[in-house]
């Protein structure tokens, strides 16, 4: 897990799983740090792995979950938030 490479105004940072879940976030440069984006990534990852563990999900079939986009939506909006902290902290 980490930064992947950077893209103009922007950070690419990834992860495996053991699950062999690929997670890909991208972030603005002002608002990304290498320690908040490992809370955030391993937070989205659970999120998945709930979802996926739901017994009415049909194997091998597209995802649709409400709870899931739910949760990646207080994921990101958690992570906005202390970024935005963090940023206001150091200018």
């Amino acid at each position: 897990m980490g930064q992947l490479f950077p893209i103009e105004d922007y950070r690419t940072f990834g992860s495996y799983s053991n699950t062999h879940n690929k997670i890909i976030v991208i972030c603005e440069n002002a608002t990304s740090e290498a320690g908040g984006i490992k809370d955030t990534i391993s937070a989205l990852n659970n999120a998945f792995v709930n979802a996926i563990q739901n017994p009415f999900q049909p194997v091998g079939s597209p995802l649709h979950s409400k709870i899931l986009d739910s949760s990646v939506s207080q994921i990101v909006q958690r992570h906005n938030n202390i970024a935005s902290k963090r940023k206001a902290k150091f200018s």
